[in-house]
């Protein structure tokens, strides 16, 4: 597999200050934030986890990813939320093609 990480910039947002991160796997490109306490780049299985908490996510309704995360189903920042975790799905399909089940298989049992 290949896998690159680009650190993009450190966001001072006020809310939440965190790095932005450019994560590519196999070609195809993801954002990854983290915040301020971790300071070591994200490692493959950090980033692979997380997208693979997306991807199911985004194989949920758009009511059960809002009741499970705790979002109003009329919020338009959910549904953008709802909306990436459907496109990162997607992307990491594409991505890990025919070792998807494998590649989430190892890493839930890295967890």
């Amino acid at each position: 597999m290949k896998f690159e990480v680009k650190h993009i910039r450190l966001n001072n947002d006020k809310k939440w200050p965190h790095n932005e991160w450019l994560v590519t796997v196999n070609g195809e490109s993801f954002q990854c934030r983290t915040g301020l306490g971790i300071k070591e780049k994200p490692t493959q299985n950090m980033v692979l986890e997380s997208l693979f908490l997306d991807a199911s996510c985004g194989q949920e309704s758009f009511n059960d990813f809002c009741d499970n995360l705790g979002y109003s189903n009329d919020s338009i920042k959910a549904f953008d939320n709802y909306r990436q975790c459907m496109e990162n799905a997607k992307k990491l399909r594409k991505a890990l093609g025919n070792e998807y089940n494998t590649i989430k298989e190892s890493i839930e049992n890295q967890s």
